[in-house]
């Protein structure tokens, strides 16, 4: 039985999710509190009736996303690899939201990265998978539309409810899915050691 871990708060909500098999569970914290990681891992963990020793491989969401947000996803997960002796498998969260929409042959997908502003990038359905297009774009002036699938981040203590129409719910979870569904969307390159994929700082508090 293979057990995975997943870390994301791409959306300032760090989740984790532990999949044991073909058993899932996910954890969820509150919004913005990216300092939650720790509680939050340790009650996905014990839920699931293992501890960290048990656990086979560590995969993160490195970004883009929140600044704060990643930073702490891709420094937990690299702390947890640093302490027993695992790898890091890394996702952009771009392809994470992607991989979770049945959306024809061609999608284009909208991460909010604050302040207004949006990572873009245009997805293809291939034979063998998912495809980017272009590499992603951050916008700081736009507008989704009903042509975009836009990221929203999961609800502490609710991790199941579902996004409104348009959205795709963006957590540990999606992780998951890329690494089960979509594996050639995983960052190779980054498999020993996750690098946060970030905007550009900005003066004053970053999102």
């Amino acid at each position: 039985m293979s057990i995975v871990m997943a870390l994301d708060a791409s959306l300032r909500v760090p989740s984790c999710a532990v999949r044991c098999g073909m058993e899932t569970i996910l954890r969820v914290g509150a919004e913005g509190a990216t300092e939650e990681f720790a509680p939050v891992v340790r009650s996905t963990l014990q839920e699931a009736g293992i501890t960290l020793a048990d656990v086979e491989e560590i995969a993160v969401s490195a970004g883009p996303g929140s600044y704060m947000g990643v930073r702490a996803a891709v420094a937990t997960a690299n702390a947890f690899a640093f302490a027993t002796g695992l790898t890091v498998t890394s996702v952009d969260s771009l392809h994470a939201v992607a991989s979770a929409v049945d959306h024809g042959d061609r999608l284009t997908v909208a991460l909010p990265a604050g302040r207004g502003r949006y990572f873009v990038a245009s997805y293809e359905r291939t034979a063998t998978g998912l495809a980017r297009e272009n590499p992603p774009e951050l916008l700081d002036q736009f507008t989704p539309t009903d042509e975009y699938v836009v990221a929203t981040p999961p609800v502490h203590d609710a991790p199941t409810e579902e996004a409104s129409s348009g959205a795709v719910v963006l957590s540990s979870l999606s992780v998951l899915c890329v690494l089960a569904e979509q594996p050639q969307l995983v960052l190779s390159e980054a498999r020993s050691r996750a690098t946060p994929i970030l905007p550009p700082p900005v003066i004053g508090r970053p999102a």
